[in-house]
């Protein structure tokens, strides 16, 4: 009996702290959401790597990344959803499965800025936050 008690709260930590999403890092972290039906998709490709080239300020900004879709694998810039969990991500914020969308939620959970099937330039996304009153305070303003 207490093996199986054991087994089942193991199970169930594990699968916790591996099941981020969003609302995981409210208060604690703003969150970009790119979604895309495949990894090799131009627009996520580009905007996938002009964020990787701008780890510091991802992180001054306390901005976690998760990629919503297919085919792909979590690594050290972001976490990476599919399945039933990125299912959820697509009707939630009403993303065609066909398109390259980006989200980018606030401290408070809200979005506060979107765009489909285009690149966002990194810096366009830093002054959008910078601008942001938790930011501002942050930031000491």
């Amino acid at each position: 009996m207490s093996r199986l008690f054991l087994t089942v709260t193991l199970i169930t930590m594990f699968s916790t702290t591996h099941a981020q999403t969003f609302t995981d890092y409210q208060w604690e972290n703003r969150v970009l959401l790119l979604f895309t039906p495949s990894v090799d998709k131009p627009e996520f490709v580009e905007q996938y790597e002009r964020l990787r080239q701008a780890p510091d300020a991802l992180a001054e900004r306390k901005l976690k990344i998760i990629v919503v879709g297919s085919n792909g694998q979590s690594d050290e810039l972001s976490v990476f959803v599919d399945g039933e969990k990125a299912a959820r991500y697509y009707e939630r914020f009403e993303v065609q499965e066909n398109e390259f969308a980006l989200f980018l939620i606030g401290l408070d959970g809200g979005t506060k800025f979107q765009a489909s099937n285009e690149v966002t330039p990194p810096n366009q996304i830093f002054a959008l936050i910078d601008r942001m009153p938790m930011r501002r305070r942050e930031m000491g303003y």
